[in-house]
């Protein structure tokens, strides 16, 4: 009978591991459940919707900082599922800093959905936590099926990927958004005094994750990244200000700031039915706010630099990671906004060259970039002159030259390794252009020149510059056809 009872419990234990191994296999991978199972430890996590997800880029944190962060923002958390998620992340990594994003105080303000949970949350383990997660945020019928998503996932079978094996590929978390956006705002800002349901159940979520931050003894800071809002979104958004007094919290509303430009560095923005405004920064703004907030935050809590430190080589094999696929995106880019837009990294430099009578002093949206990476050529001396204009990212300076002149990128040893220059000039010619060159001490590279400009006409050629290696990624051209920009391999 005892050796009955042993078989019947051995079947329903390995029963169970099978369930729980199915149930792990199948349930959709996130990017935050890899950071979480990742042996890695951050110092900073960053909590939000997707204005995080799009607005804070953890690689520049570790390249300008040596801060090691995790972006652990869903689209579309509401804040009540953004407490669970903050505590289940603090069991897992204890990190030193907490930083929140407010923006949801002003959506998603009825009940949560079981889909909002799975979306968050399906990552974290069946532990306490968890059960009290089911209770807090939702109804009896829907709490099994989060507590073992085995019973939502099951029929997955056929869809598994390498990724329900291996987890998403991230390194960081987050998106690097690489759109330009019109911007427009329906609304005036608002005194932080004007709020609306400052009491509400997201307002008290974030109370509570205030409270919780404070017993564990883990600074939390509030953010509120740039962005135009609706005037009832600014009210609800408002109360964070109310909160961060109450517990003493340091709260950044960079709306109140001028961190961003509103001409470059918003991805997408959008109005909804609702009046409710939508939006996200790009990666020229997104690095602006992370660069801003990276220096505040090292400052403010004495966050360690880790960069060489022993026990912190993962961090600077993810960034390895993560630059080169930067290199290789920006190497390949076909087009001319985006380029530019990925030209604000710190990590590249570049040297504009634009012809005498180019048509890019037509476009309103190319002028702007220039003006973003510091370059702001005289448009009436275009229309006998060659410009070029070097923005180098690495010494953080800009230098501009007309007809003639060279710049030079040197290594640490004070060589100059890379180069990009005038070779001539001809004056006088309809389109007669400089032959520009680049490339190491033999400078054997040709760029640009003036036999180029047959049959097509070239508006604006690009010489990007790794800051790293010091050398010439890509120099591709580009000719402006009624509206339409055209790419040309260099």
């Amino acid at each position: 009978m005892k050796k009955r009872i042993l078989h019947i419990f051995l079947f329903a234990a390995a029963l169970a591991l099978g369930v729980l191994a199915a149930a792990k296999l199948t349930v959709r991978k996130t990017e935050v459940g890899t950071l979480m199972q990742e042996n890695t430890q951050a110092d900073v996590l960053f909590f939000g919707t997707s204005h995080v997800n799009f607005g804070i880029l953890p690689g520049e944190l570790w390249a300008q900082n040596g801060i090691t962060a995790y972006n652990c923002a869903v689209n579309g958390e509401p804040m009540r599922v953004t407490k669970w998620a903050i505590r289940s992340a603090v069991e897992q990594k204890r990190p030193k800093l907490i930083v929140l994003d407010v923006y949801s105080l002003s959506v998603w303000r009825d009940n949560v959905s079981a889909g909002a949970v799975h979306s968050s949350l399906d990552w974290a383990p069946l532990n306490h936590t968890k059960l009290e997660m089911t209770k807090d945020l939702l109804p009896r019928e829907d709490r099994m099926e989060v507590l073992f998503p085995f019973a939502r996932y099951h029929a997955r079978w056929e869809e598994l990927t390498k990724e329900d094996f291996e987890g998403k590929q991230t390194l960081y978390g987050g998106t690097r958004g690489t759109n330009i956006a019109q911007y427009f705002a329906p609304a005036e800002l608002l005194p932080q005094t004007e709020m609306l349901d400052e009491y509400g159940q997201p307002a008290e979520a974030l109370r509570e994750i205030a409270a919780y931050c404070r017993k564990e003894n883990i600074p939390l800071v509030l953010t509120e990244l740039p962005g135009p809002n609706a005037a009832d979104q600014q009210r609800y958004i408002n109360a964070a200000a109310q909160v961060a007094k109450e517990y003493d919290l340091p709260y950044y509303d960079m709306d109140r700031m001028e961190i961003v430009r509103k001409e470059t560095d918003y991805n997408d923005i959008s109005m909804a039915e609702s009046g409710e405004m939508g939006y996200h920064l790009n990666v020229s703004g997104a690095g602006k706010v992370t660069r801003w907030l990276g220096n505040v935050l090292q400052n403010k809590y004495a966050l360690p630099d880790h960069r060489g430190e022993n026990g912190y080589e993962a961090w600077a094999e993810k960034y390895d990671a993560y630059h080169h696929q930067l290199a290789a995106e920006i190497a390949s880019e076909t087009n001319l906004y985006t380029l530019l837009l990925r030209l604000a990294d710190p990590g590249f430099s570049a040297a504009v060259v634009i012809p005498q009578q180019s048509n890019l002093i037509h476009d309103a949206n190319a002028m702007a970039l220039l003006q973003n990476l510091g370059l702001a050529p005289d448009t009436e001396r275009l229309a006998q002159d060659c410009y070029m204009g070097v923005s180098d990212t690495d010494t953080a300076s800009v230098q501009e030259m007309w007809n003639s002149g060279e710049y030079s990128w040197y290594n640490v040893n004070g060589s100059a390794v890379c180069k990009v220059g005038f070779e001539r000039c001809y004056q006088g010619e309809p389109y007669s252009n400089p032959s520009v060159i680049a490339g190491g001490e033999d400078r054997s590279h040709r760029v640009y020149n003036d036999l180029d400009r047959q049959p097509d006409k070239i508006d604006v050629q690009i010489v990007v510059v790794d800051n790293r290696s010091k050398t010439v990624l890509a120099a591709p051209a580009f000719s402006l056809s009624s509206t339409l920009w055209s790419y040309r391999k260099s």
